[in-house]
């Protein structure tokens, strides 16, 4: 890149344009293409107040927040001037914030820490803010609007929320940027691929390394070849001293090989009975520990016939008890239930009394239909409608027949009397 691409950016601490800004568009571009920038590129901000004046011999500032807004403006500009390293991150840090306490912790833990306090403290930070007001008048007179954002001298709104974009298409020579980047991706994608190709060329060769080869058929000296040079060639070459052997030698080699034979089946022969006999002995000890298991299981197991034999005796008493203690209960109750059964037996009046003694009785002390009164009580048609003539004479005859029913019946109780 030229020395003419530069990109500044104006505001102020307290204002949440400017840190919405700073905090999702400036810093990250920062940090992540920091690194690829050229020497000829720069990246500027600028934090600048509304005005000032002279206080009792001494430059003071004026801010649109008020005097905190002073403050961290004044500590942004000195860590700029005096951070010899990534003043951008430290000016994201005290951005937005409202304590100035707070924003000392955005400081490194170096002894440029406290050379920025003394700055922002004296009146070293009120020339810097009056410098970066008076800057901002001559290179961008008409910034009306925070953040401000120039791009070689000219505002581009459009970097307020795009600014990674406007920088790759708005410079003149940003071609080297991006040539400075891709480089750099397409080197880690080569190394990538070269450790690919070795680690897989190892594991070809591991691989290889395992397979067994084919074993190859034992030659024998004394045995001439068959092939090329033995049968056009002419004869094959003749056998050493060592190869030579005598017939009794052969005959006498194969006398041992026989009784060798012959000695090897007696002595495996010998071996199999000695194994035999440990088989059998070792059965015969399971059998008898298989003896002794059955008798013990015996045993227990009778013991447990006897134990289930008299809890079965013991159960049978105890219900025979239960069924005896239950009949006298259920006898009781059934005695209960006949009698109430039973028909009960009305007491006899004295004239039943007599006739079931056998005395004679009247007739007439019998009672008829027509003494009796009726359950059904009087019909209400009757009483409407009246008695007739012939129920009035019949009433008339009742009452005169009445007093002499009465006279005989005193003269039967004189007569029982005598």
């Amino acid at each position: 890149m030229f020395a003419s691409d530069l990109v500044e950016v104006f505001g102020i601490s307290g204002c949440p344009d400017t840190s919405k800004f700073v905090k999702n568009q400036l810093v990250p571009f920062y940090e992540k293409f920091s690194s690829n920038f050229s020497k000829d590129f720069k990246l500027d901000f600028h934090a600048v107040p509304t005005g000032g004046s002279n206080v009792d011999g001494h430059y003071v500032n004026r801010c649109l927040h008020g005097k905190t807004e002073c403050a961290l403006n004044k500590l942004q500009m000195c860590a700029k001037k005096h951070v010899s390293g990534d003043w951008m991150v430290i000016i994201g840090c005290i951005q937005g914030l409202k304590s100035y306490n707070k924003a000392l912790e955005c400081l490194p833990a170096t002894k440029e820490a406290k050379i920025v306090k003394t700055c922002a403290e004296t009146d070293e930070g009120e020339y810097l803010l009056n410098d970066e007001n008076s800057y901002r008048f001559n290179v961008a007179p008409a910034s009306s609007w925070l953040p401000w954002i120039q791009v070689n001298g000219k505002r581009e709104p459009y970097a307020e929320h795009h600014l990674k974009d406007v920088t790759f298409t708005h410079y003149r020579d940003s071609a080297n940027l991006l040539i400075q980047i891709s480089a750099v991706s397409l080197m880690t994608d080569g190394i990538v691929l070269i450790v690919f190709y070795v680690a897989t060329c190892v594991y070809t060769m591991h691989v290889c390394a395992k397979k067994k080869k084919k074993p190859t058929a034992n030659i024998r000296p004394d045995v001439p070849m068959s092939g090329f040079g033995t049968t056009t060639m002419g004869a094959p070459e003749p056998a050493t001293a060592s190869q030579m052997k005598k017939p009794e030698d052969v005959a006498a080699g194969k006398k041992e090989e026989n009784n060798k034979k012959e000695e090897a089946p007696a002595e495996k022969k010998e071996e199999e009975k000695k194994e035999e006999e440990k088989k059998e002995e070792g059965k015969k000890e399971e059998e008898k520990k298989e003896e002794g298991g059955d008798a013990e299981k015996k045993k227990s197991s009778d013991e447990k016939d006897e134990g289930k034999k008299e809890e079965g005796e013991k159960k049978k008493e105890e219900s025979k008890k239960k069924e005896k203690s239950e009949k006298p209960q259920q006898s009781k109750k059934e005695n209960k239930k006949k009698e109430e059964l039973r028909p009960r037996e009305m007491p006899l009046t004295a004239k039943e009394q007599l006739i079931a003694q056998g005395k004679k009785v009247d007739k007439k002390e019998y009672q008829t239909m027509n003494d009796v009164e009726s359950d059904w009580g009087d019909d209400p048609e009757k009483k409407k409608k009246g008695c007739s003539k012939d129920e009035g004479e019949g009433k008339k005859e009742k009452t005169k027949e009445e007093p002499k029913e009465k006279t005989k019946e005193e003269g039967k109780e004189e007569e029982k009397k005598e």
